[in-house]
């Protein structure tokens, strides 16, 4: 899954748009507006996913994984989705190898049309995040979903035909206790996901949990007894931990685990942290990083839309330079 090998490349593309910004978000999302805008940004993020093709086929790169992040991509609209997808199917599906995934975190932007088209275009991989099952603390962290929209969303995949979904649990989550942590478990036990991701609650420069100086001592205790319940019952049920990571500011200093059962770990998710295969990304604020031997070249994206705009070409010529100078020495 990891072999060495500078022609194998992963790519990530970003939808930077949520319908709400959660209070610990720190990534560069915007919040959605209207379609025009998501129509607008669709343009520019074309252009530079054509951009990339050419360099692939170009210097006969074989793409392993494609990865559809956010933000949130399931925000786009059934027209704009079919749009996108089909731009990346036309550009690079024919050189995917294995695993194609997409992130449709929020539960209440899911609908049965979305779930058909990512089907009928190839991704084998989604997340649906419910973060956690308390509605309360949903509602606290400004996420505008219910436990009942996970249930539809998860059982509307399942019933499409999707065989590999991760769920994301965040751990440390203001006010949570162990009972919360044992509702999150018995709801894997009820839709047997076959990843699970846990992580654990990071306070970021840039969030609204930072701006208000939210710090999580309360908590910590409990936090440190739940993680071992998340753990142990994970672990129970026959999966296994297959990748981890760690950041700053981060409840009792802990990890960020993903958890999966034997043959469903996600390449994609591997690659980003053993940082062993090049991930080319593309959207406003991604950040592409080049192996090149021993070493990681990073060439990002600006956040702002017309400065990620103007620089389109620029990036994607420095990532070119870049690529053609490794396979050459």
């Amino acid at each position: 899954m990891i072999e060495k090998n500078p022609r194998y490349v992963n790519l990530y593309i970003g939808i930077p748009f949520c319908p709400s910004i959660c209070s610990y978000c720190s990534f560069g999302s915007y919040l959605y507006k209207n379609d025009e805008a998501l129509d607008q940004y669709l343009d520019i993020l074309t252009e530079e996913m054509k951009n990339i093709s050419s360099i692939i086929r170009e210097l006969a790169l074989k793409v392993k994984t494609i990865y559809i992040g956010g933000g949130t991509p399931s925000l786009l609209n059934p027209k704009q989705l079919n749009r996108f997808l089909s731009y990346t199917q036309n550009l690079f599906s024919s050189n995917i190898s294995r695993e194609f995934s997409f992130e449709a975190g929020r539960p209440d932007t899911i609908s049965e049309e979305k779930l058909l088209l990512l089907k009928d275009y190839g991704v084998n991989r989604i997340s649906i995040n419910p973060q956690t099952m308390n509605s309360d603390t949903l509602k606290r962290v400004g996420r505008n979903h219910t436990p009942a929209d996970f249930y539809k969303a998860f059982e509307l995949a399942r019933k499409i035909g999707f065989r590999s979904i991760n769920m994301d649990f965040i751990n440390g989550l203001p006010g949570e206790t162990l009972k919360d942590a044992e509702l999150n478990m018995a709801c894997v036990d009820r839709f047997k996901p076959e990843n699970v991701t846990v992580h654990s609650l990071s306070i970021k420069r840039g969030s609204d949990f930072h701006k208000k100086n939210y710090v999580n001592t309360t908590n910590s205790i409990n936090t440190e007894i739940m993680e071992t319940l998340y753990k142990k019952h994970l672990q129970t049920i026959g999966m296994h931990i297959y990748y981890l990571y760690r950041q700053k500011n981060i409840t009792n200093n802990s990890d960020n685990c993903g958890y999966a059962f034997s043959g469903y770990e996600s390449q994609y998710n591997i690659n980003i942290i053993e940082e062993i295969q090049t991930v080319i990304a593309m959207g406003a604020g991604a950040t592409s990083k080049i192996v090149d031997g021993n070493n990681i070249v990073r060439i990002g994206n600006n956040k702002d839309l017309k400065t990620y705009a103007s620089k389109l070409s620029s990036n994607t010529e420095q990532i070119k330079k870049m690529l053609s100078r490794i396979l050459t020495d």
